[in-house]
Order: structure tokens, then C-alpha cells, then sequence
């Protein structure tokens, strides 16, 4: 049976990190690679059995990447995000440059030229179109794009995209899926009425200030989680320890 893991905390809880290990340890357990760290910058660095020391981005899928990763990555995990089928929805319907979308803060504050706030004014309720009436005229910039679009199918579908995040796991069948961005107790909701799931939580909270509605998920009941990681006080190390510990139960 097809295994999922949805690796959910607040930002920088190290999501991305431990579906990063998982990847590593799983490929080192089957001998396609010779070791694996976790290097400062948080990539992935692998040794391969020749003994070339090179970065894995998980997330990368061009062609060059998706030909070594179907032979060598992915038989053994691959990596998804909740977030993933809302920004190429939003590349493709709206003709955008991927690198706004995933590139780096500056990137994505761009203004999307062909798209501008009175082209929404019009399927927004009545408080958000009070937060915009200042902006009417001005274009959106690529964040505010998919903030504006995701929230607008949701109101269609709430679940419009776990779904299509679950869908596309479901489709694609690979042995195990690891989600590495949970963060609202919709999506654990989601997740735990299917079979083969496994919600872990990870602690650590270094914004414990902010309130946004994606920083919450530590107020969620802790038996919706297959199980806890306490990493707040843990090291990289010792949180790795614990994640292996949790894989020798999933798998």
C-alpha cells in the first residue's frame, strides 16, 4: 500500500529539512547513494557511488531531474507540497513567470502587469473589497495573485487543493509521498480520513508571535497526529533521530 506523510508545523518548524532526511536516509538504506548530510545553507548534499559530492534539490522537476529521479529518487519518496497545484494552476492560467512564483521574495512582490486590482474588485466580498478600494488601479503582484486566486476556489470547494495535492499523489503512486508543508488543521482533517497517512508534527515555533491563521497548527488537538517531533529544544541530529525512529514504524 501506497504510504503518505504530511510533515506539518509553523515556518522554519523544519518541514523541509526532515522531508529532505527522509529522502537521504531512504536512498542511503538502498544503497543508491554512499552517505548524505544536511549541509548549513539546509540542502541536500549526497555522495553517489562514485564519489561525487553533489546538492538534491527534492523539488526540482525538469527533465534532466525527472529522468534520474525516476530511477533513483522517487522509487523510494517523493516530495509534494499542498501549495504546489495552486502556484502552477496560477503559472499557467495567468501566463506568469515561474521565477515570481518561486524565486525570492523580491521576485515574487512583482506586480503581474496584465492583472490589476478592479479585475477582482468585482468577486471579492464586501470586506475584502473595503481592504482594496486604496489599490484599485494598481496591479497585484505575483504573492497577491495566488493569495486572491487561492481564496477565491476555496470558497467553491474548501478542500479544492489538498484534493488536487491528494489527487496527483493518488495518480502518480509512488511508494511513499511525503507532503512537506502542512499547516491548517483542514488539511490534517483531510489527510486522516484516507488510508495509508501519517500526520507528524513538528514543535518548533521561532515566530511565536505571529497569529496568522498558517501559524496555528500547534493549537490542534494532539491526537489528530499519527505523532509528535518536540524539536524545539532538539538538535538537527537529535530531531533526525526521531524521524527514523518514526519511519521504522510507517514503513
Amino acid at each position: 500500500m501506497q504510504k503518505v506523510i504530511v510533515l506539518a508545523g509553523a515556518k522554519q518548524s523544519g518541514k523541509s529539512t526532515s522531508a529532505k532526511f527522509i529522502h537521504g536516509h531512504l536512498m542511503q538504506q538502498a544503497n543508491v547513494i554512499k552517505s548524505f548530510r544536511i549541509d548549513q545553507d539546509n540542502d541536500l548534499l549526497i555522495t553517489l557511488p562514485t564519489g561525487q559530492e553533489c546538492i538534491l534539490d527534492i523539488t526540482r522537476n525538469d527533465p534532466e531531474f525527472v529522468k534520474f529521479a525516476a530511477f533513483n529518487v522517487w522509487p523510494y519518496a517523493k516530495v509534494y507540497s499542498f501549495a504546489e497545484e495552486l502556484k502552477e494552476s496560477c503559472i499557467r492560467i495567468f501566463n506568469l513567470d515561474p521565477q515570481c512564483i518561486y524565486g525570492s521574495d523580491d521576485d515574487k512582490n512583482q506586480p503581474v502587469p496584465h492583472i490589476k486590482w478592479d479585475n477582482i474588485s468585482n468577486v471579492v466580498d464586501v470586506e475584502v473589497f473595503q481592504q482594496i478600494q486604496h489599490k484599485l488601479g494598481e496591479c497585484l503582484t505575483h504573492r497577491e495573485l495566488l493569495q486572491q486566486f487561492g481564496t477565491i476556489c476555496r470558497k467553491f470547494y474548501s478542500n479544492c487543493w489538498i484534493q488536487a495535492t491528494w489527487s496527483k499523489i493518488r495518480e502518480e503512486g509512488f511508494p511513499l509521498a511525503i507532503v512537506d508543508d502542512g499547516r491548517y488543521e483542514d488539511e490534517v482533517d483531510f489527510i486522516n480520513k484516507e488510508e495509508g497517512t501519517y500526520v507528524i508534527r513538528l514543535t518548533k515555533r521561532p515566530f511565536k508571535n505571529d497569529n496568522h491563521a498558517s501559524e496555528l497548527i500547534h493549537k490542534v488537538a494532539k491526537a489528530k497526529f499519527f505523532a509528535e517531533v518536540d524539536n524545539e529544544n532538539l538538535t538537527i541530529d537529535e530531531k533526525n533521530n526521531e524521524l527514523k525512529t518514526l519511519l521504522e514504524k510507517i514503513l
